[in-house]
């Protein structure tokens, strides 16, 4: 789903290009332009059901908590699936009603650039989300997260820093390098160059050249040395302790997401269907909803619709069982000649080779 959902916002990326549409002009590029937006549409009408089908994954669970003998609890998953869905109906929604002139006029595009980018991202972590399951990945990604959050109040620290010397460096020096301290921005962005060592040292500062020189070095010192290094030590404390509770952190998250399933299978009048088919499947049990209030009837339409979906799965599984069994024929009729071939005498070998060719097809 998250493939299909990247298809239809790259979609427009791809469509909406502006080379696509260099060299027109007039009635020739309005054409050009509402032709991709009619053939953006028939995608984006499909991305709008799927997301549907994702938001009514978070209904289904609602109605599970209603009716059924059990309660699950909200998770990380189902939040971030709202959301994600969310964003996506929003976006398509926009999107859907572009006009000729949105596209014509660069400066309005470029919000919707932005919006596309942003719901992209969006999506992926929605699936990265998944990983936390994954022992050997878990592990790293909640690692990568506490490092985040550890360090949050020490970036307030580094921001504020930077910002004072900032400010410092363009009321002492501006008027003698207007390229780099003229404004905040600019004096701010000088900082950090400063701090990866890419500094000027030929413009002249006159009868200031001695404090810009002492001030440079203790910006320096400060950044460089002090800062980067408290940040390294920060970041190897949170990674030494993660190596301890990485594993409960990976367990904690697994239970968690086996927890919803497990407490959906235990009810006993089929409410479970509800939640354990994955969007957009779960939209089966649309028809079953009018049963809703009547458990017993509820419970027979979700059984077959169980037994559907299990006969449907394994009737692809089989499906591919077998053509993977074929497709491994041609290289166990070349493994055994091979095998003959090195356990057996030559004389024996001829002769196994002139039965196995003919009739080693219908053996495997």
């Amino acid at each position: 789903m998250v493939l299909f959902f990247q298809y239809v916002n790259l979609q427009y990326l791809q469509l909406f290009k502006i080379s696509n549409f260099e060299g027109l002009t007039g009635d020739e590029l309005d054409m050009a332009i509402q032709q991709k937006i009619e053939e953006y549409n028939s995608a984006n009408l499909i991305g709008i059901i799927f997301s549907v089908t994702l938001v009514s994954s978070l209904f289904f669970k609602i109605l599970f908590n209603l009716f059924g003998e059990n309660y699950i609890p909200s998770d990380k998953w189902t939040i971030m699936e709202f959301q994600s869905a969310l964003i996506n109906i929003i976006a398509f929604t926009i999107i859907s009603n572009l006009t000729v002139e949105d596209i014509k006029n660069t400066d309005r595009k470029q919000y919707f650039d932005i919006l596309v980018i942003f719901v992209v991202i969006f999506t992926w972590f929605r699936f990265f989300t998944f990983f936390l399951v994954i022992k050997g990945v878990s592990r790293h990604f909640i690692t990568i997260y506490k490092m985040i959050k550890e360090t949050m109040a020490f970036m307030v620290v580094v921001i504020c820093y930077m910002m004072f010397q900032a400010i410092t460096f363009m009321l002492l020096f501006k008027e003698y390098s207007m390229d780099t301290y003229f404004d905040l921005p600019l004096s701010l962005r000088s900082m950090i160059d400063f701090m990866n060592g890419n500094y000027n040292r030929t413009t002249d500062y006159g009868r200031e050249e001695d404090l810009h020189i002492f001030l440079s070095i203790f910006h320096l010192f400060m950044s460089k040395i002090l800062l980067i290094n408290y940040i390294i030590a920060m970041l190897m404390t949170v990674y030494n302790g993660m190596r301890e509770k990485g594993d409960f952190a990976y367990k904690s998250n697994r239970y968690e997401y086996i927890e919803r399933y497990q407490t959906a299978l235990s009810d006993g009048w089929g409410y479970s269907e509800l939640v354990t088919n994955p969007a957009p499947l779960n939209m089966v049990m649309v028809v079953v909803l009018p049963w809703i209030f009547n458990k017993p009837m509820f419970k027979k339409v979700a059984d077959i619709i169980s037994k559907t979906f299990f006969w449907i799965e394994n009737l692809a599984y089989m499906v591919v069982l077998v053509a993977y069994s074929y497709m491994l024929i041609p290289l166990i009729y070349v493994k055994f000649i091979i095998g003959i071939y090195k356990n057996l005498p030559i004389c024996k070998f001829l002769l196994h080779l002139i039965i196995w060719i003919p009739f080693g097809w219908f053996y495997l």
